[in-house]
């Protein structure tokens, strides 16, 4: 696993692989990351990864000229073990919700890769809608199973979400969506 592109493209990123930690492979995130270049420009943005676990999606961004990554997770230490070295980027160990519940900034670009077997990016969602924590015009990519969805074509916490705001795309069972503010 390595940063594709940017600054840092090439540079190999520590993850594990085990029952609660599934890196998203390199096909799918440079997928993601060419959307995006479609629909943001990177410099200087402000971007949260929620459920980092390796940091690849936030250090990513990094590499593209990001301003300021925080990356947050329960277990941080292969995200901290990735982003040594490298200036703006904050690591937030905890609880999401609580996590959530304490930032008082605004995000432009906001990344949720949470366990499939949980409703966790939905209650993500719903708090960083009701806390305003994303920019106008901000983009939220939410990354799950696509046997875990509550609607056939979007996950709850999006059903007020115009059909012009939201994009989906689907990689064999993994579906990623694009929830433009």
């Amino acid at each position: 696993m390595q940063i594709i592109g940017g600054k840092y493209r090439g540079k190999k990123l520590f993850h594990q692989s085990n029952d609660t930690v599934r890196p998203t492979i390199g096909r799918i995130r440079e997928s993601i990351f060419n959307i995006l270049a479609s629909k943001i420009n990177f410099d200087g943005i402000h971007v949260l990864d929620l459920f980092c676990g390796s940091g690849a999606y936030g250090l990513e961004c990094y590499s593209r000229g990001a301003g300021e990554v925080v990356l947050v997770d329960l277990d941080t230490h292969i995200a901290k073990r990735n982003a040594e070295k490298m200036d703006y980027v904050t690591i937030k160990q905890g609880d999401f919700i609580h996590i959530l519940d304490t930032l008082n900034q605004k995000f432009d670009l906001i990344f949720l890769d949470p366990p499939y077997d949980t409703n966790y990016g939905e209650i993500a969602i719903n708090i960083i809608r009701q806390r305003k924590l994303l920019n106008e015009n901000g983009i939220i990519v939410y990354e799950t199973n696509r046997d875990y969805l509550c609607h056939p074509d979007r996950p709850k916490g999006v059903e007020g979400s115009s059909e012009a705001n939201i994009q989906i795309k689907q990689y064999g069972k993994i579906k990623v969506y694009f929830l433009q503010n």
